[in-house]
């Protein structure tokens, strides 16, 4: 055979581009970090995305902390302790919603860089699923091995390895690579920045954990920003998908379950109408 008839074969190795795609508003959590979590900002996230009809909720990486696992030395090591624990809390995380995605996060890893073992995410998912939960958790959440999920045709949502004592900085960057507007958790700050140009925006969403409960992070002081509790909605209309940033020092949670329930009932009663006439 002559070497110019030789052509190369297709690579049987898998293609990596099927990360979650989702088209419906989105409340979306990141770094809650499970059990060391901050209720009552969660809550509070929670009754505004029920008064604007937000169904789904996305959480946006490190939702469980692992503690027994961290590398950190001054943490507890009891796992089954920790996984009881955890196990407490979860159903709010599932009940309500209609569809739940969970990526992944560096936390995330945890497990299987304690066992040195490839471990998938809805695999590792069900160590912390207590078995009356088990059900509703396999129908309604999808959790992916992606550390990123595309919200429409204009907004990526990152967990990142890229970090930046700016905050926005590092999703600024990742906005401008991507071609997207980026929201990213991991930083557990707050911050807006716009690309160079002028196309996209980058949004870092704080983080949903209590830093009061963090051992490792009250024991030692540093030069990084504090953390900042904050969540976002990505809310459509029509084929847009609009951001509210949602924080303790912006939001005014009553107005905002008062008057997006307000507004829904006025526009439930004039679509009413139209149908009738």
């Amino acid at each position: 055979m002559k070497i110019s008839n030789l052509l190369l074969a297709e690579s049987s190795a898998p293609k990596f581009v099927d990360a979650p795609r989702l088209d419906e508003s989105q409340l979306i959590l990141g770094d809650v970090e499970l059990p060391l979590h901050n209720a009552e900002f969660i809550n509070n996230c929670f009754s505004v995305a029920r008064a604007w009809g937000i169904r789904q909720l996305l959480l946006a990486g490190d939702f469980i902390h692992w503690s027994s696992l961290s590398p950190f030395r001054d943490t507890k090591n009891d796992m089954s302790a920790e996984i009881e624990l955890i196990e407490q809390y979860l159903a709010v995380f599932v009940e309500p919603w209609e569809h739940v995605t969970w990526m992944e996060g560096n936390h995330e890893r945890r497990p299987q860089r304690a066992l040195d073992r490839l471990l998938k995410a809805k695999y590792a998912a069900r160590l912390i699923v207590p078995p009356d939960l088990a059900k509703e958790f396999e129908r309604k959440v999808t959790c992916t091995d992606y550390f990123y999920a595309y919200v429409g045709e204009d907004w990526l949502i990152e967990h990142p390895q890229a970090t930046n004592i700016v905050p926005a900085n590092a999703a600024r960057r990742i906005a401008g690579a991507q071609g997207y507007n980026v929201a990213m958790a991991h930083d557990h700050l707050v911050g807006i920045q716009q690309t160079e140009d002028g196309k996209h925006w980058g949004v870092e969403i704080g983080c949903c954990a209590d830093p009061d409960r963090m051992e490792y992070y009250q024991h030692r002081h540093t030069t990084r920003p504090r953390w900042v509790n904050a969540a976002l909605i990505l809310r459509r209309v029509e084929d847009r998908f609009y951001p509210t940033l949602l924080t303790p020092d912006w939001t005014d949670w009553d107005w905002e379950k008062r008057n997006r329930n307000n507004s829904r009932v006025t526009q439930s009663r004039s679509n009413s109408r139209k149908r009738h006439n």
